[in-house]
């Protein structure tokens, strides 16, 4: 009896020393991760080729509707300095005649300020200027339930992302609502993610806006076709890196 009583209790305090070792061990691990910092960061690209398709349908309160796509191919390279992302390009396909004057020509230049998020170019008709927000992500930081808030137009138009790091397919899930010169506006939509989070295979928002004119509905998504060119050695190919400060 006395051997199985000095068992039963040299088996107790084995226990209690595996119990507190393991909450020791993930108390380290939670401080860690609540000390870290993670961020995304967009990498200057040599090219990229993307596929883009929109639609869109307009119905304006006198009763009137009409529905819009365009449907391209683009090759634009992104040049990140500082605070500034500038994205240039050339687009190759059909785009719709109602959209000309607001798309331009066959190329385009877009300056990106990461510390200015001011949507001027805003349009309900066509908001394509929303996917700039898009870009805002690495200046802002991870917070728990892995979400995180950043403002646009003022202090109207407040976004939040949701990371999904699943092995198989890691997305990121954007939802923004607010107004914007005038027009109340929701935006919602899901990045797609490579297997090294370098980089978009492909990103699809949903947006409307609706004023005291007209409710517009569009569909974006812009597929990425081939890896980037890599620019130097020491830089990834495509879209952000994800890193910890």
């Amino acid at each position: 009896m006395p051997k199985l009583t000095k068992f039963v209790r040299s088996n107790s305090i084995f226990r209690v020393i595996l119990i507190l070792t393991i909450c020791g061990t993930v108390y380290c691990i939670n401080q860690d991760f609540q000390d870290s910092r993670l961020s995304f960061s967009f990498q200057t690209a040599d090219q990229i080729k993307k596929e883009v398709i929109e639609d869109g349908k307009i119905n304006y309160k006198d009763g009137r509707s009409i529905t819009l796509k365009n449907s391209y191919n683009s090759l634009e390279s992104r040049n990140v300095s500082d605070d500034k992302i500038i994205l240039k390009g050339t687009v190759n396909g059909r785009t719709d005649e109602a959209l000309k004057p607001f798309i331009g020509g066959s190329s385009y230049t877009s300056e990106i300020d990461l510390g200015d998020t001011k949507i001027d170019d805003f349009n309900p008709l066509y908001p394509v200027a929303l996917r700039k927000l898009l870009y805002f992500m690495p200046k802002t930081e991870l917070f728990d339930q892995k979400k995180w808030v950043i403002k646009a137009a003022g202090s109207e138009f407040p976004c939040s992302y949701t990371l999904n790091f699943s092995e198989s397919s890691p997305s990121v899930g954007v939802q923004c609502s607010g107004k914007i010169k005038g027009s109340s506006v929701i935006m919602t939509g899901d990045i797609g993610l490579n297997a090294s989070l370098s980089g978009f295979t492909k990103a699809t928002l949903e947006i409307s806006a609706e004023n005291e004119y007209l409710l517009s509905n569009w569909k974006f998504s812009e597929t990425i076709k081939e890896p980037e060119t890599e620019v130097s050695r020491d830089r990834k190919q495509a879209g952000f890196a994800f890193f910890t400060k």
